[in-house]
Formats: C-alpha cells, structure tokens, sequence
C-alpha cells in the first residue's frame, strides 16, 4: 500500500514545477517579525503536553522532554 500511496522521489524524474517545489522546501521560511523562541514558551509548550498520549515516530514522550528539560539548564 505505501509504495502505491508514497511514489518514489527521485530528483531526475522532477517536471519544472517540481523542480521549484523541491528548491523553494530548501529555502528557510523567515520574515522581520519572526522572534525567538523564550525559555519560558518552551517550557510552558513542553509541560503542556498530554502525559497519557503515545509517542510518535522518534518514541520520544513528553515525560522525556520534561525530564530533559529540568536536567538542562
């Protein structure tokens, strides 16, 4: 199923547009306004996690961030 939703990706095969989809995605998105991020948003994200939900792909859970988190200064 996943070869026949996902096809291949491969750059020799890219039309025009392609071509500029894929140069525009290497390109990093940022304006004047952009501001870093505070430690205190940071924190506020990570503790607001659910602490019942699952991990995603990487496995990490938001107990490891928070723990990370605490340990880091």
């Amino acid at each position: 199923m996943m070869e026949h939703f996902t096809p291949a990706d491969e750059e020799v095969t890219d039309n025009d547009y392609h071509k500029l989809i894929r140069a525009q995605n290497k390109t990093p998105v940022s304006t004047e306004e952009d501001k870093p991020f505070t430690t205190a948003e940071i924190r506020n994200a990570i503790y607001a996690m659910n602490r019942n939900k699952a991990p995603g792909e990487d496995g990490i859970t938001s107990d490891i961030l928070q723990c990370a988190y605490d340990l880091l200064p």
